[in-house]
């Protein structure tokens, strides 16, 4: 589907768009750049070709995830932290620019909240499973975690125990999972924290 320029280079997304849709492009480190997909920015390209230069990075950091915002809509952008700290933003709080830059924060960001595991466009009846190391997995809705703006740190919305830690965060496309895969141990009690029971 694609040719790759480095061994260590990776697929992290594919979906399909329209030339009125806009890409969004989140680094681990908690950057992120949203581009028209049009021909301007993307032009249709051979199969067995390397692209363009979505993204730029700053020191070690690298692409997390893709997410596409369909013309005329304004889904929330969910991000959860290593620590697992999470919140949630409009997509409407980054301006469409050019690709290939640096980007801007998703967050207001600081040291105890680590890289980015997720980041994914959501609605606000969306459930998102949060999946650990050890092969735990928590459930939780997206709306325990308050919509905020862009400039904002996160709330504790997920903890792991000890000698774990959180790997990945997906949507959850059934919103109804098996009560054995939501450990309430895993979950911090609280304001804004996690879990969905």
């Amino acid at each position: 589907a694609v040719n790759f320029r480095e061994e260590s280079d990776e697929l992290i997304g594919a979906s399909l768009v329209s030339s009125d849709d806009d890409v969004l492009l989140i680094s681990r480190k908690g950057q992120a750049i949203r581009f028209k997909a049009d021909d301007s920015q993307l032009r249709p390209m051979g199969r067995a070709t390397s692209g363009v230069t979505g993204m730029k990075f700053r020191g070690d950091d690298s692409l997390l995830s893709m997410s596409v915002v369909e013309a005329g809509t304004d889904p929330d952008v969910f991000v959860v932290f290593e620590s697992g700290l999470a919140k949630r933003s409009k997509a409407s709080e980054w301006n469409v620019k050019g690709r290939a830059i640096l980007g801007v924060a998703v967050a207001k960001l600081s040291d105890k909240g680590g890289d980015l595991v997720g980041a994914l466009t959501v609605e606000e009846d969306d459930e998102v499973l949060v999946i650990f190391e050890k092969g735990n997995i928590v459930r939780s809705r997206v709306d325990e975690v308050r919509l905020t703006g862009r400039n904002t740190m996160g709330v504790q919305f997920a903890k792991a125990g000890r000698g774990d830690s959180i790997v990945a965060v997906a949507r959850n496309p059934e919103r109804e999972v098996d009560e054995d895969a939501v450990p309430s141990n895993t979950v911090s009690d609280g304001d804004s924290t996690g879990g969905s029971e």
